[in-house]
């Protein structure tokens, strides 16, 4: 990871970057833009990737505790924080922790909407920005969080439904800068 960042412009970042990771571009630009602020050193490095999974724990446990109760939650973040696959991957300068992050908060405010009915904007910005982040941070997450704005189809009210589609439009819409780095 630390031999990508050593790119002078953006464009460059791209070509010798991204093109070869077979990546989406967004943790590679997160990557880059931190490493300005705080350098190479590997320690420093992880924390961001770190820190996002670390975020996970509390995020499946307000899921879990909004879906199945408040014991639910508290297993789902226990075997979150101990399993030796989180653990790992929070570790690595690596996009997988950090998508974990930005599916679960994808998930946390597709609840809002789809299951507990808020029609607040905020709700459904969150959710287009989240998964737009998605898109950008693996392409497994651009999955996950594209079969659940599916599966948001056929429980979402009627009141939500037309908010609902613009913020999986605007999702979509906010992707679209990405199609020539798909595309490769």
């Amino acid at each position: 990871a630390i031999g990508r960042l050593q790119f002078d412009s953006f464009a460059d970042l791209i070509r010798g970057g991204v093109y070869p990771d077979g990546h989406p571009a967004g943790m590679q630009v997160m990557l880059w833009l931190w490493s300005r602020v705080v350098g190479t050193a590997a320690p420093l490095l992880r924390l961001p990737f770190t820190l996002l999974s670390a975020a996970a724990i509390p995020l499946i446990y307000s899921v879990g505790r909004r879906w199945y109760g408040r014991m639910a939650g508290l297993a789902a973040a226990t075997v979150l924080a101990f399993s030796q696959y989180a653990v790992y991957y929070a570790m690595p300068v690596r996009p997988y922790g950090a998508g974990l992050f930005f599916v679960l908060l994808a998930v946390h405010f597709w609840t809002r909407i789809c299951v507990e009915h808020r029609d607040g904007w905020g709700y459904v910005a969150g959710f287009a920005l989240i998964a737009a982040a998605c898109a950008y941070m693996h392409y497994f997450c651009a999955l996950t969080v594209a079969l659940l704005a599916l599966a948001g189809l056929f429980v979402v009210g009627r009141g939500e439904r037309r908010r609902y589609l613009g913020a999986c439009f605007a999702a979509v819409l906010l992707f679209l800068p990405h199609l020539g780095i798909t595309r490769h």
